[in-house]
């Protein structure tokens, strides 16, 4: 690998180290993170030589202190100009892996269309999962690929927790809770609870993919018909962040439940006018041995017909030799009258 490759994938995942730490910084409430020099796995001898000093210039300012470390900081009344900064850099390195994120949405939608519809009824928050899923665009904007769905906590197979993402290094963990609106506060709390200990399993799982920035939690539950809870002012104010810079996935994600309804819609016509060709194919195939079954039976009626027709002429052969008997004999016996 030439220095300069290197140069690349070293600055590439140094940033995306510093966008991860100013999220969480982000998520605290925080206006600064602390950054120590890394060196990529394997070349030790590049730790400081292809370092970035500069990270979101004009937003973030560096303070060089001891031991290879920097703290960036940022004024808190550019909170949002930060926030938006850093998203479109996410963006800018992650877009190249947005694809492979809608596909892997657009398999895990066709996995929970398999399950059957009375299992996610049984569900204590199957019918709201269903929901969520198929109105991602309206409760997550922005942040509408379904990364994940839990199958394995109830009874009937499917657990409460949902994970979506931008497809670019932005996620969220919900959790969804049917409230029957009672005790609902009291519900929530517990779901909450239960959304931090998922997220912590997510954040751990992925803690060394660096392509995983921000993970934010939230809850949904059945008020209103659907309600989205986020778990702090924080969480939900880099969701609107990302929702404001939402339009480049609405154009190109492939998801949406219109079209996810029309794929299938388009898939089950495929699949009718496939046994309507299959039909009239075996129709077809019928005739065509019912045709040479005819055309078998005509050339046996022709062979009888021709056979039939040299018995017909050996009788007439027959025949005229009788005649030609009794005719010479006829004659004969005439001339011997004479």
């Amino acid at each position: 690998m030439d220095a300069m490759t290197l140069q690349k994938i070293v600055i590439r995942e140094e940033t995306l180290y510093k966008l991860n730490l100013l999220f969480k910084a982000l998520q605290q409430g925080l206006n600064f993170f602390n950054y120590t020099f890394i060196a990529l796995d394997g070349f030790p001898e590049f730790k400081k030589d292809f370092a970035q000093e500069e990270f979101l210039p004009g937003f973030i300012e560096p303070n060089y202190l001891e031991n290879d470390t920097i703290t960036y900081k940022w004024a808190s009344y550019k909170v949002d100009l930060v926030t938006k900064a850093a998203i479109k850099l996410t963006r800018e390195i992650l877009y190249i892996k947005h694809p492979k994120i809608v596909a892997i949405d657009t398999q895990e939608r066709l996995q929970w269309k398999k399950i059957p519809r009375k299992k996610i009824k049984k569900s204590p928050a199957g019918v709201w999962q269903d929901i969520l899923i198929k109105n991602s665009c309206d409760y997550l904007p922005g942040l509408e690929l379904l990364y994940n769905f839990d199958r394995l906590t109830d009874s009937t197979g499917l657990g409460d927790n949902l994970i979506f993402t931008d497809g670019m290094g932005i996620f969220v963990i919900v959790v969804v809770k049917q409230t029957n609106g009672y005790k609902v506060t009291e519900k929530v709390k517990k779901a909450t609870l239960k959304m931090e200990g998922y997220r912590t399993k997510f954040t751990q799982t992925h803690k060394s993919n660096s392509e995983v920035v921000c993970v934010i939690g939230m809850i949904f539950t059945d008020e209103d018909r659907g309600t989205v809870r986020f778990v702090n002012k924080k969480d939900k104010f880099v969701a609107k962040m990302v929702a404001k810079a939402a339009p480049i996935l609405k154009i190109e994600s492939i998801h949406s439940q219109l079209n996810f309804d029309l794929k299938d819609q388009l898939l089950e016509q495929k699949l009718e006018n496939f046994n309507l060709q299959s039909q009239l194919q075996a129709k077809n195939n019928l005739l065509l041995e019912k045709n040479i079954q005819i055309k078998k039976h005509r050339m046996l009626l022709e062979k009888e017909c021709l056979h039939r027709a040299g018995l017909k002429q050996q009788l007439q052969n027959i025949l005229d030799d009788l005649k030609r008997e009794q005719f010479e004999e006829a004659k004969f016996e005439f001339d011997e009258f004479d």
